[in-house]
């Protein structure tokens, strides 16, 4: 018998943050888009729900705030009651590599963004040769 205890049997998931009004919408209305335009990919009928969305009317719109004012109230009920029961649920996480940290999956170091420091040396090493121009350029007008 092994004495390691699965987390998903210490303590549920938390329930899940709602979705806003454009992602419900978006949601309901996904296979009618599909069929109106079979041949775009996930982000061109992205772009085309989203412009539906924007030219929906306040009234249209509303509908669709109201029921993710509902989802949230819902969630919240939700949330309330898990914090009850098991508390404040678990942080997220997730961190943000830093440059030159170590890749936990590989173990390898990641390289550091040098990209900035080359721009500038490349930068001056134009500004030099611009003034060289310009001074020769000085000089054959003076002759």
């Amino acid at each position: 018998m092994s004495t390691k205890t699965s987390k998903s049997k210490d303590k549920p998931a938390p329930p899940k943050k709602p979705a806003n009004a454009y992602f419900l919408f978006a949601n309901a209305n996904r296979e009618e888009f599909k069929k109106k335009f079979p041949n775009h990919k996930v982000g061109e009928l992205s772009k085309e729900i989203g412009e539906a969305f924007k030219a929906l009317s306040a009234e249209e719109k509303k509908e669709w705030e109201d029921k993710a004012a509902a989802a949230k109230e819902q969630y919240e009920k939700e949330l309330k009651e898990y914090i009850e029961k098991y508390g404040e649920p678990p942080k997220s996480e997730r961190k943000k590599k830093k440059k030159g940290d170590d890749d936990e999956k590989s173990g390898k170091k990641v390289k550091k963004d040098t990209s900035k420091k080359s721009t500038k040396k490349s930068e001056k090493k134009e500004e030099g040769s611009k003034k060289k121009v310009a001074n020769t350029t000085k000089a054959k007008k003076e002759k």
